[in-house]
């Protein structure tokens, strides 16, 4: 109850009479006022705070909120909106909301407000300056958006020293990261991955005393590793572009509380501390793709190693033997040391470390005999021994014994490892030709238990069974296969993960299938459910998949999970982003990825392409690459799927081709389809050329073009009549208005669009094959730092100073690509299969 300035004075009055002292009249005057001007206040406060949110209503483009946030009582009713006892705003939490459009201004207005969350929405333009007045704020999170531009300096200022949680994660953001965030002294977690920051770290980070989590990885920081706060437990710097050693990362300076040291993908040399044995609580060491040179360091100790999980070394300039010490890792479940230069003997103690389920120390110089021991491990997914100078015979033990059932073996080019094929039905085995000076035959040998080589028996098992089983009738329920058969789910399983399968999980559609997203336990998975229309034809393409991608290992390639028999579906990989296709076309206001997100897709896209026609023990040809086919998770990393026509390319045929009707989707067809029966890896290499040049100009290949008669129609066509001076005028205008403006990037452009001309020339004898688009496309952007990086792809830049088919114009930046007119494609394929000889 309000009281009227007219009881307020008579009161004061009534107190005069009793003649109380001055001072007191005045002090109990005061105390009513305050009080008065504080419920006041708060009434006036509590109207502030709802005309903001009908603002931030009004300001974003969301269903969802229209629906929801109405009436006045917003602190009760409305979706995300936490009050505290006095009616103000103190959470608002609208993560995942379908938000689009830009941040409303009038947040600055909920000056109660303690947490902000609007993670994974589909938000643009740059972070406003309106967190002046939130001196409440404890936890900030914009990650997963489309914002770009620099942090503000009103994210951290004087006002701002009770924010805890800062997550501007998976956005575009540029520029460096200001130094003005240690005026956050009570940070405990920074998250700035997936973004476009450049310069370096920023020193002052060590005066975060609080600080628990610092993640900056995916950007493009250079520098060296700082000094850290000793408070810190995990540090996630890997994809960088960082320099220097680990000075700063031994003795006294190094956080004995770390939990995680993620530094990989980097540019860090110098020799791996040995100081980092002595961190008691680590769990996770990932210093792998970097240029460290010197031995492994022999100070790992059972008493204060006893939580490590993952020990990463791979891709470095690593020599000397593996380790006594390392079997005290007795927790250690994923042991990489591959692509480095060790040699020795494979130590037999690493059967102490009873957990491993990841062993992999392919391309090193490791001699000797396999130790028989290590069939005895129990829990092995992958063991990769392969690329080495083993000799001996394959312990038998990893065919016959049931915990190696189902884990992917790799023994191959070791030119004195022998194998006793009776006990290994599985294995392939491959006789290379006899040397020409006479000596003896070298059997070299390809071995691959994978994963899901029962699912590839239950194809076979399932042929039999369609041939020999009655035809149902029309209203009996078709089933893919034998509930009998392993790596299945029931129906049931997959009824809970997707709430019945409802249509709001509902992910994506096909002619022949729906796919839905599901959640089981803390993960989420893809499933793929075949209509009911033309039953059989789809039942057909799904069998093929379920054969072709059944033991397909590869991070850039859509992984199968299970089957379920009892509805003809597949469990796959949950792909959050969707597909490149919806942030080309579908996406809301059509916000683009960048620069370098586009190029990262199609880097990801080239080595799965890769993996499928040279590195899987049967050439796969996908016969279907688009990028309604190609899946983004949570990192861009893409994923090649939809492997329904896809075909198998047997060992021992001649070429990389196979039998095929037309097949594929128009536009990205190969023009030799049309006239010949045969598919083959140079139809894909047209396929990716295609997809590349509708990544940089986000224009579909069979668009009506509207152009004036005689001009180029197609996609490809289009692009070879602007390129190379013209190309500004094609390429994709929210891309060119967010970072195309300087010479480097038009440059790196360039490039990328020369080679997606050269993969879709008609004749398919004059495109390059898939490993040497990769080579180019890593050739490209290792220019950027070349000195950084020359001495870790040398066959690369031996590659750039040839003048026999690119030409590489003197003072620039960055090389401009193009085809000399005298030297023949072919001429430079021989050339780089000789250096890679």
């Amino acid at each position: 109850m309000l009281f009227p300035m007219e009881k307020l004075v008579r009161g004061v009055q009534n107190v005069n009479r009793k003649r109380w002292p001055l001072v007191v009249h005045l002090l109990l005057f005061i105390t009513i006022l305050e009080t008065v001007v504080a419920q006041l206040s708060n009434t006036s406060s509590a109207g502030t705070d709802f005309e903001a949110l009908v603002n931030i209503r009004n300001s974003f483009a969301s269903t969802s909120l229209s629906t929801n946030w109405t009436g006045s009582n917003f602190c009760s009713n409305w979706i995300g909106v936490t009050c505290n006892n006095e009616s103000r705003v103190v959470n608002l939490t609208l993560s995942s909301k379908s938000l689009a459009g830009t941040i409303p201004l009038a947040l600055g207005n909920l000056t109660s407000l303690e947490t902000l969350d609007l993670h994974d929405n589909q938000l643009i333009g740059s972070i406003p300056n309106v967190f002046y007045n939130l001196s409440f704020l404890k936890v900030l999170d914009l990650g997963q958006n489309l914002l770009h531009g620099p942090i503000p300096d009103s994210v951290c200022s004087s006002s701002s020293s009770s924010l805890l949680k800062l997550s501007l994660e998976n956005n575009n953001l540029t520029e460096t990261i200001p130094t003005h965030l240690t005026l956050c002294t009570n940070l405990k977690g920074i998250y700035l991955g997936g973004n476009n920051f450049t310069g370096s770290i920023p020193n002052s980070f060590r005066n975060l005393s609080n600080l628990v989590t610092l993640d900056i990885s995916f950007n493009r920081l250079t520098g060296t590793v700082p000094s850290l706060p000793d408070s810190l437990e995990t540090l996630a710097l890997k994809n960088n572009i960082l320099t220097g050693n680990l000075s700063n990362l031994s003795g006294n300076l190094l956080p004995s509380s770390l939990h995680i040291l993620s530094l990989s993908a980097n540019s860090l040399e110098g020799e791996i501390p040995g100081d980092l044995g002595n961190l008691s609580k680590l769990n996770k060491l990932e210093l792998n793709d970097n240029r460290f040179h010197g031995s492994i360091p022999d100070t790992w100790h059972r008493e204060t190693q006893a939580s490590l999980d993952t020990l990463d070394f791979s891709v470095n300039n690593l020599s000397g033997i593996i380790p006594p010490s390392i079997q005290n890792l007795t927790d250690l479940t994923v042991l990489k040391l591959d692509r480095n230069h060790l040699s020795g003997s494979i130590p037999g103690s690493l059967v102490n470390m009873r957990l491993l389920h990841t062993i992999n120390l392919a391309q090193n110089n490791l001699t000797g005999e396999i130790p028989p021991q290590l069939v005895n491990l129990l829990h092995v997914s992958m063991l990769n021994l392969s690329w080495n100078q083993l000799t001996g015979v394959v312990p038998d033990g990893f065919f016959s014994l049931e915990q190696w059932i189902g884990a992917i073996l790799r023994f191959d080019n070791n030119s004195g490892l022998e194998m006793n094929v009776a006990a290994a039905p599985a294995v392939i085995a491959h006789e290379v030709s006899q040397p020409a000076d006479g000596k003896s035959w070298t059997l070299t040998i390809i071995l691959t238990v994978d994963g899901l080589l029962a699912l590839v028996d239950a194809y076979a098992l399932l042929l039999y069974w369609r041939v020999r089983k009655p035809k149902k009738e029309k209203n009996e329920p078709v089933s893919m296969c034998e509930p009998s058969i392993e790596f299945s789910v029931s129906v049931e399983v997959l009824r809970k993960a997707t709430n019945n399968f409802h249509e709001d999980n509902i992910v994506g559609r096909g002619a022949r299938s729906i796919v839905y997203k599901g959640t089981v336990g803390i993960g989420q998975i893809a499933v793929k459910v075949l209509r009911k229309e033309n039953a059989e034809r789809s039942r057909e393409l799904l069998l093929r998949e379920l054969h072709t991608m059944g033991n397909v290992r590869h991070r850039n390639v859509l992984r199968i999970l299970a089957v379920c028999p009892e509805m003809d579906s597949l469990v796959l990989e949950f792909m959050p982003f969707s597909s490149l296709e919806f942030y080309l076309y579908k996406m809301v206001g059509r916000v683009c990825l960048s620069w370098d997100t586009r190029f990262k897709i199609l880097v990801g896209i080239a080595q799965g392409l890769v993996y499928l026609h040279r590195e899987h023990q049967e050439t796969i040809i996908h016969c279907d690459l688009k990028p309604s086919n190609i899946l983004l998770d949570a990192d861009f990393e893409p994923k090649v799927a939809d492997f329904g026509i896809a075909k198998y390319v047997h060992t021992g045929t001649s070429g990389d081709d196979s039998m095929c009707r037309l097949c594929g989707t128009t536009g990205y067809i190969p023009p030799e389809y049309a006239w010949a029966s045969l598919a083959s890896t140079k139809g894909d290499v047209f396929s990716f050329g295609i997809v590349l040049l509708e990544t940089l100009t986000a224009r579909k290949p069979y668009e009506n073009w509207d152009v004036e008669e005689g001009q180029p129609g197609s996609l490809v066509e289009v692009v070879r009549s602007a390129y190379p001076d013209k190309i500004m005028s094609i390429l994709d205008a929210n891309m060119v208005a967010l970072e195309l403006v300087g010479g480097l990037y038009r440059q790196e452009v360039t490039l990328v669009m020369k080679i997606g001309l050269l993969c879709t020339q008609d004749d398919p004898r004059n495109r390059p094959d898939m490993i040497d688009v990769l080579n180019m496309l890593t050739e490209i952007k290792v220019q950027r730092y070349t000195e950084a990086k020359s001495e870790k792809l040398p066959d690369v830049l031996e590659l750039a100073n040839s003048p026999t088919i690119w030409d590489f114009e003197e003072n620039q930046t960055s090389p401009i690509l193009r085809m000399t007119e005298e030297t023949r494609l072919e001429d430079w394929i021989a050339r780089r299969q000789r250096w890679r000889s």
